[in-house]
């Protein structure tokens, strides 16, 4: 009876652990890329932003960045700015008062991850812990 037991919660535990990443690996992601940036225009309200980059502002990154190619445009650092980030690139928008667009930039990431990253500290990293 004890063995029975134990083969039902393993299988149980098995199919709730497929099921875990299966809905994980098919959830929808962020469009933070290129593609979505050249989508938005100046006018356009910031609900529309987040429709066609499917999330609100926030970092959708997997892995740590250092540099920015085309980072050196001054505009990068204005305060006021909206950032999303993903690991295919870093999207600015800058609203008006109506949170209308007014400027956009998207800089693209150089990765910076360590070498010698065991494979504990990249899932880690990439479930953000």
């Amino acid at each position: 009876m004890g063995k029975r037991v134990l083969k039902v919660l393993l299988a149980a535990a098995l199919l709730v652990g497929v099921g875990i990443v299966f809905l994980w690996g098919t959830a929808p992601r962020p469009r933070i890329d290129e593609e979505a940036y050249k989508l938005i225009r100046e006018g356009m309200h910031e609900s529309e932003i987040v429709s066609i980059l499917g999330a609100e502002a926030g970092d959708y990154s997997t892995r740590a960045f250092f540099l920015w190619h085309g980072g050196m445009d001054s505009r990068r650092h204005r305060p006021d700015a909206t950032i999303w980030s993903s690991d295919d690139a870093q999207i600015f928008v800058w609203f008006d008062e109506n949170r209308l667009v007014s400027d956009t930039l998207i800089a693209h990431p150089y990765l910076i991850v360590p070498k010698d990253e065991t494979i504990i500290q990249k899932c880690r990293r990439w479930l953000r812990l």
